[in-house]
């Protein structure tokens, strides 16, 4: 007997009539993925098929991501390369107290204030790939300015030492000059700490994701495709699309808290 036959699927029938199934027919044929609670007392095995019909929604929803991917990577068609980043990060100080009891020539600036400077400069380091500098090998250095890698930095200062200067903040434009460092200069002669973020400009840019909807959805931090692709894989995961509009999304508890809102979204 024909396999189609045994399973009840009707022999002959063109594809396109499949298409044509009413909303009330594909949600009776989706009730079908499923074997009924009340049926488990009788049949045993069908907690056995339950699971591997969850296995499989899993499978394909990992399939899916990862044609995505590809199919996002054959279109960019990005040209990696691993490279390092050093980052040299110090400071220096003038006419400090100190100064003036080991050098007599300080003497003459006794009328300037004290002052320390942070520097905070980098370079890209080009794997296996190294020059010849004064006859010994270092490793090649990229012609691209600091600057360039980073979409933001921030620095914060003690703010009891400097109230109201204790934020340091440069933001990358489209009419912005790339830079080979930073120097932050302030007064006085009190040791302080600094806390320093580098925002790497990543291309295409990433977002994190809320530890809410990354817990749903497993993605920490990715560009805005990839975290798309993601909640949608959630949304078939749990049949949560309206049957009649599949653009229309029925949040359950876990969506509703991510985005605080309590109906349906488009």
């Amino acid at each position: 007997m024909d396999q189609r036959a045994r399973m009840g699927t009707p022999i002959g029938r063109p594809p396109k009539q499949w298409a044509a199934l009413t909303p009330g027919k594909r949600q009776r044929l989706d009730q079908l993925d499923k074997i009924p609670e009340k049926l488990e007392a009788v049949i045993p095995e069908s907690k056995i098929y339950n699971t591997l019909v969850e296995f499989e929604k899993r499978l394909d929803a990992n399939l899916n991501k990862r044609k995505f991917e590809v199919q996002e990577a054959i279109h960019i068609k990005p040209n990696k390369t691993i490279a390092t980043l050093r980052v040299w990060i110090s400071n220096s100080f003038t006419n400090q107290e100190a100064d003036y009891h080991t050098d007599p020539s300080f003497s003459s600036s006794l009328n300037e204030p004290p002052t320390s400077t942070l520097k905070i400069r980098g370079k890209l380091i080009e794997p296996n790939q190294n020059v010849m500098v004064g006859g010994r090998t270092v490793p090649k250095v990229v012609k691209k300015k600091f600057s360039a890698f980073f979409t933001k930095i921030f620095v914060q200062l003690d703010k009891n030492l400097y109230p109201n200067e204790d934020i340091i903040e440069w933001h990358r434009t489209p009419q912005t000059q790339d830079i080979d460092g930073f120097e932050i200069k302030r007064t006085g002669t009190t040791e302080t700490t600094a806390k320093i973020l580098l925002y790497i400009d990543h291309r295409p840019p990433q977002f994190k994701v809320s530890p809410a909807l990354a817990q749903l959805i497993g993605v920490h931090q990715e560009n805005r495709s990839r975290v798309t692709m993601a909640v949608w894989q959630y949304i078939k995961m749990n049949k949560l699309q309206d049957l009649e509009d599949k653009k229309t999304v029925i949040l359950n508890p876990q969506l509703k808290a991510v985005f605080g809102v309590q109906d349906a979204v488009q």
